[in-house]
């Protein structure tokens, strides 16, 4: 055995019979310092990482201690061992966190968090190991709540997918709005496609009347068409509804629209947030996507919707002013077909 593993062999004998958190923490600190000292002098990774996995153990050790004398949901000035509080102890909230967190992990969760690290020939350490736990954990909750979501659109009868906002108990984490914006030209030539000839409009007062604070949840997005001549608009709807711009698509429409300054081929869906609304999965889409509209006067591409399913993995959601009231998993209010 060479000189490097013959000294964790003897600090692996002083931690198992270490009983004070001083005692643990001197071997810790040791720890880090030898770790130190054998990456400086270039020793082999083998030796890191057997050095790695001892920290590993002294980190199980504290959080076992730390468990054992200062249970969860006991607070902190309160005093449980020894007469001291844990404010008093040498350990801080991250160090106590962290010790816990790993002592408490499956242990074959830890292994193979373990050997994925050496195998990607990086060195094991105590706060690697934490961030991967800290990411697998992330990672269980949300596919839990995918799989509860999943699982509540098969239960739910298709005749309840249609919603009367102005009665109902549902509350919504995503909101998809394309509103009937009322335009001041009437558009009486008849080779144009004013939208009051489609549909009936509504002014802004209107629309910031709707009772959508009232259906949404506390952490909760938005996406919410506007036009060009209705951007001046679109900020005090969002704060009436509840929320606050964060940012934008834009849709190019690939053909031309009659305008009066320019032929508008585009149109914006905006985002906005309420409480936690960053999406559940980090793909990140180009914020300017190309579609030939339809000649069907306001119809959006599905496409949209499907981005919004893809970002936004579990949690109720409803389109407003639905243009399409058959799509999995979503509610409806409003008919503007």
């Amino acid at each position: 055995m060479s000189k490097e593993l013959e000294k964790i062999s003897g600090f692996r004998h002083k931690l198992a019979i270490a009983e004070t958190i001083e005692d643990i923490k001197k071997l810790e600190n040791i720890g880090a310092v030898y770790a130190e000292f054998l990456k400086r002098g270039e020793m082999s990774l083998e030796k890191q990482n057997e050095l790695g996995i001892f920290r590993i153990e002294i980190e199980e050790k504290k959080g076992k201690w730390l468990d054992d004398n200062f249970p969860h949901g006991v607070r902190s000035d309160r005093r449980v061992s020894q007469g001291a509080t844990l404010k008093e102890m040498p350990v801080d909230s991250h160090e106590s966190s962290r010790a816990r967190r790993i002592t408490n992990a499956k242990h074959e969760y830890k292994a193979q968090i373990i050997n994925a690290i050496i195998k990607s020939g990086d060195v094991v350490t105590p706060g690697k190991v934490e961030r991967e736990l800290i990411r697998n954990d992330k990672e269980d909750k949300q596919r839990e709540k995918n799989e509860t979501y999943q699982e509540a659109i098969l239960k739910e009868p298709k005749s309840n997918m249609y919603i009367d906002i102005y009665n109902t108990d549902k509350k919504f984490r995503i909101i998809y709005a394309d509103p009937p914006w009322e335009y001041n030209d009437p558009q009486n030539n008849p080779n144009l496609g004013g939208a009051k000839k489609h549909y009936s409009t509504m002014n802004i007062n209107d629309l910031c009347s709707l009772p959508i604070k009232d259906i949404t949840e506390k952490d909760s997005v938005l996406f919410l068409w506007v036009t060009s001549p209705k951007l001046d608009m679109f900020n005090a709807l969002m704060q009436a509804w509840g929320y606050e711009y964060k940012t934008s698509f834009v849709w190019d429409k690939m053909k031309h629209n009659m305008g009066h300054y320019n032929s508008v081929r585009h149109e914006f869906l905006l985002i906005g947030g309420k409480g936690k609304s960053t999406p559940d999965e980090k793909k990140l889409f180009d914020s300017v996507v190309s579609i030939e509209r339809t000649e069907k006067h306001s119809e959006k591409p599905e496409w949209f919707a499907e981005m919004i399913d893809t970002l936004y993995t579990h949690g109720n959601r409803i389109e407003l002013f639905s243009r399409n009231p058959k799509r999995n998993g979503w509610n409806f209010w409003g008919n503007e077909s």
